[in-house]
């Protein structure tokens, strides 16, 4: 699990939402974890 603020998590839940490429948000929230 990653700990965001929750704006930060609603806004990267819609991103991936609207991307709708599960890979690349997975992807997108290691980035932002190992960051």
């Amino acid at each position: 699990m990653h700990f965001f603020p929750s704006e930060t998590c609603l806004l990267i839940e819609g991103f991936c939402a609207q991307n709708s490429s599960p890979g690349f948000c997975f992807k997108f929230l290691d980035l932002i974890s190992t960051a």
